[in-house]
């Protein structure tokens, strides 16, 4: 009998009987230094920090840090204990690689997607790396034609353009020491041999608990491909594709700690959230005492996930509702979009209740050489710069089916004592497969800060970020 990667807890026999029953129960339930330089970039700044909510890393509006807050008087919160458990229980194989991909790029072994399919991806494949006990490869992230923002698969970038992965590196060498991390290496060197484990389409059921490994093992008993002889001197590439929200958290009973840490441990590229970080500065924001809304209304938005006027509509009456009900109300509106007609409309249509209703643009207006620099980002790394303002906001509206949207609310609510998902926005709707049923479909949902426009479909946020 061939080696295969043992589970980290049970012996074989208890994990299959656990695995039968899982199944059963699951079944049956319904441009970089440029920018440094323009910022006044330093290393130390705030927006890094070596532990989760450390010193240094800046809070939102609400408080919230954001890197994360660790336990008072600890370096580590129960998130990060519960990462460095399950890596101290891994068995780990010197020698053994993965690398996640979806089938872009000139090779057709990078990761695209845009930003935030693009991001899941990679802490997808650090979940499924740490099961197998493998090192992660990163490949390259390919970026979206800027003439049309729904192809993703464009020019190929190195991953730490939009993520720090300094930070990771040395986050993840302190909480998970035997995890190695490449990056930028879609060929690695040192490679004995490469083998594709089987697709997933992003649509399929996601793994949980053993079903990832028993499907690593079974690819390598199918090319007899014996563990005990992968080492260092040779070593094996394993490629997977799609990673994109292919690891179940809830399911695996980690929705509140490995999703968690290794969210913390990814982050933007501090560069991008420095500059989001002056922006979110600005006075015309009030030191956070504003409603942040992202509205999807760019030209690559399908109107079946909520036309702009849908959007719109729904946003102006939650907003006024927020006011009514606010300790401490506001009249400032910042909107993330990158279309600036539609944010002229929404700016009308507030203006009748004397809401100010301000952007990028305006915020930057009296700075030139900044507004020059964020006009001359991409798309996506545009949205980098406006995530951390969102995340300043006393409050918060979003369309729950972007994943933009969907990234912000997690990150604002990731501290609270209970689940923000499960507790705010699923009440009395229907789960059926990978789709989720609301009720009342279009309208906002959430807690008093952070809310959401919900639309009946895909429901990814067992296996987001």
């Amino acid at each position: 009998m061939l080696p295969s990667i043992s589970p980290s807890v049970r012996g074989p026999l208890a994990a299959a009987g656990v695995l039968i029953f899982i199944w059963i129960v699951a079944l049956s339930t319904a441009e970089s230094h440029l920018l440094r330089e323009i910022v006044g970039y330093k290393d130390g700044s705030s927006s890094s920090s070596s532990s989760s909510g450390g010193a240094g890393g800046w809070t939102s509006g609400l408080g919230h840090h954001l890197f994360g807050s660790p336990s008072p008087g600890s370096k580590y919160d129960d998130a990060d204990l519960a990462l460095m458990e399950t890596c101290n229980k891994t068995q780990w194989t010197e020698g053994l690689w993965l690398s996640c991909h979806s089938d872009c790029g000139p090779n057709k072994k990078s990761i695209c997607g845009g930003l935030n399919n693009a991001r899941n991806r990679l802490q997808i494949c650090l979940r499924l790396a740490i099961d197998i006990g493998a090192g992660v490869s990163f490949p390259y992230v390919t970026k979206r034609n800027e003439g049309v923002w729904a192809m993703t698969d464009s020019e190929a970038i190195c991953p730490d353009v939009w993520w720090d992965m300094e930070r990771l590196k040395e986050r993840m060498a302190e909480r998970c020491p035997s995890l190695r991390i490449n990056s930028c290496a879609e060929d690695p060197e040192g490679m004995s041999q490469e083998l594709n484990i089987p697709s997933r389409h992003y649509m399929e059921r996601p793994h949980f608990n053993e079903t990832w490994r028993m499907l690593v093992n079974d690819t390598l008993k199918e090319n007899n491909v014996t563990l005990s002889n992968v080492t260092e001197q040779n070593q094996l590439l394993l490629r997977y594709s799609d990673s994109h929200v292919a690891w179940s958290y809830r399911d695996s009973r980690e929705i509140l700690t490995l999703r968690k840490a290794l969210f913390n441990a990814l982050s933007f590229n501090r560069t991008l959230l420095a500059i989001g970080e002056e922006l979110a500065l600005s006075e015309g924001l009030y030191g956070g005492n504003f409603i942040g809304i992202h509205l999807r209304g760019e030209n690559d938005w399908p109107a079946r996930w909520g036309t702009p006027e849908r959007q719109m509509e729904q946003h102006a009456g939650e907003v006024r509702k927020t006011n009514e009900e606010a300790d401490e109300p506001t009249k400032t509106v910042y909107v993330s979009c990158a279309d600036r007609a539609v944010i002229q409309k929404f700016r009308d249509i507030m203006a009748v209740d004397n809401y100010t209703v301000t952007d990028k643009w305006t915020l930057f207006a009296d700075q030139p050489e900044k507004l020059e620099l964020v006009e001359s980002l991409p798309f996506d790394e545009k949205a980098i710069v406006e995530y951390a303002v969102l995340l300043k906001g006393r409050y918060f509206q979003g369309n729950l089916i972007s994943t933009m949207s969907s990234l912000v609310a997690y990150a604002r609510t990731r501290d609270q004592p209970e689940e923000y998902f499960s507790t705010y926005i699923y009440p009395n709707t229907i789960k059926w497969g990978i789709d989720r049923y609301y009720n009342e479909p279009f309208t906002m949902r959430g807690d008093k800060h952070t809310k959401e426009f919900v639309i009946s479909g895909q429901d990814i946020m067992d296996a987001f970020p």
